[in-house]
């Protein structure tokens, strides 16, 4: 053996060495639910990157002198093909399996209210204002038991009616959750259900909400031009805008500057703004963000 076949071995060591730790990595997540199992999908669907390096190895190997470095080829398109898949998963690339799981609402142009109806057995929805024309549902990707949404809609008159509900059938579309976003063409009232809530309805035209959470959530609330109502159920923090006309009805922790009477409390901000209704049993806490 030759004094540098050794380190020219070690180039395909090392290279396979970084696949095995990558592809182990992202078993792991998997298996410890901090991944969603769908990123086999998404690196599946990459596979012609690897192809391209396995396909080369042979012919460079035999090409070039049969170079022990040479075998590093495979290894380096291996954790390419890897880290690659990994990264367009979570940053949500286009044109893979799971971004066909998004769904995109219909044209808001002949609608002038939706209703939204979500109540899932676990798992966390992330409510937000986007630039959509009517809403869009896609998933968390991140690892959990929560199958991709299927949506059902109906419309009446000017009024959209969206209900989603997990899917039974999702096999490795599993996630944490879901990531719904409206947009403001539409004023909406919303009805949601789910382990954990983190809405955001700065934004967001509402009349109506309803929130049910099993763990601490979070709502954020901004200045309105129409009269809105809040009903919550659960564990909550409210972050409202210091601008924003609040009364709350029922118990809840308000900011000192608040006046408190019998049965709720007032933000000492006048006139059109949130009306927060705290079921029996829930806990609240306001607080000025």
């Amino acid at each position: 053996m030759s004094r540098h076949s050794e380190p020219q071995s070690g180039w395909a060591l090392v290279a396979g060495g970084l696949a095995l730790v990558v592809g182990a990595g992202i078993g792991l997540g998997v298996a410890g639910r901090i991944l969603s199992p769908s990123i086999w999908l998404d690196i599946v669907a990459l596979w012609p990157v690897a192809a391209v390096g396995l396909i080369a190895t042979p012919i460079v190997w035999l090409a070039a002198g049969r170079q022990p470095r040479h075998l590093a080829i495979a290894g380096l398109s291996l954790f390419t093909w890897l880290v690659l898949g990994f990264g367009l998963h979570l940053s949500g690339g286009e044109g893979l399996p799971v971004a066909e799981a998004v769904i995109n609402g219909p044209d808001a142009a002949s609608l002038d209210a939706g209703r939204l109806l979500i109540d899932l057995d676990g798992g966390t929805v992330v409510l937000d204002a986007a630039d959509v024309s009517s809403y869009r549902v896609s998933p968390l990707r991140a690892g959990g038991t929560i199958g991709v949404a299927s949506v059902l809609e109906q419309v009446r008159g000017s009024v959209l009616t969206v209900a989603a509900v997990p899917r039974e059938d999702a096999g490795l579309y599993r996630f944490r959750g879901w990531l719904v976003e409206l947009g403001d063409a539409l004023r909406w009232s919303v009805e949601m259900a789910a382990g954990t809530l983190d809405v955001d309805l700065d934004g967001t035209p509402v009349s109506f909400v309803r929130l049910a959470a099993v763990e601490r959530s979070r709502v954020h609330i901004g200045t309105t031009d129409e009269p809105a109502e809040l009903v919550l159920e659960g564990d909550f923090i409210v972050v409202a805008d210091a601008e924003a006309a609040v009364s709350v009805t029922g118990e809840a922790s308000v900011p000192s500057a608040w006046s408190t009477r019998p049965g709720g409390a007032d933000a000492p901000v006048a006139g059109t703004g949130w009306s927060i209704v705290v079921e029996e049993g829930a806990t609240v806490e306001i607080r000025l963000g």
